[in-house]
């Protein structure tokens, strides 16, 4: 049994050094010197090193598709924030135009029959008032037809 085993080690190393010189034959490009021991060794490295490869690339492309994720998430996210700044500035210029339409109804301002004002709004002068622009204020000039 030993003698058929050690035969057939003989025999299959024996294979495996005919196989390499007739790849050396057939391919002379290919072969070049390298630290390993045989073909085989070589080619796992070189599996191994595909293998890396491939793996570093699958990780980086994940990587790239989470930062594009997070990219669209924070243009998103700036827009709907500019969006939200206008939709505030609207409602507070709707209340404001509000309260005017309420001033001047409190005050009975009509039209006379000649489709004119009988009140004139004339902002303030800017010189009148120089401590703040909160002070001044709107004159309310009466017109007589």
């Amino acid at each position: 049994m030993v003698i058929i085993w050690v035969f057939r080690c003989i025999s299959i190393v024996t294979t495996y050094d005919y196989v390499d010189s007739l790849r050396g034959c057939l391919f002379p490009v290919n072969r070049t010197p390298t630290e390993c021991g045989n073909i085989w060794e070589y080619e796992e490295n070189l599996l191994a090193a595909a293998q890396e490869l491939a793996d570093e690339k699958l990780s980086l492309s994940n990587t790239m598709s989470k930062l594009k994720y997070q990219l669209e998430y924070e243009k998103k996210r700036d827009i709907v924030f500019v969006l939200y700044n206008l939709v505030q500035k609207y409602a507070s210029s709707t209340e404001k135009q509000r309260d005017n339409i309420a001033i001047t109804d409190s005050l009975n301002i009509g039209k006379s029959k000649h489709g004119r004002d009988h009140v004139k709004f004339i902002r303030a002068p800017t010189m009148a008032d120089p401590i703040s622009d909160a002070s001044r204020a709107v004159y309310i000039v009466h017109h007589h037809l």
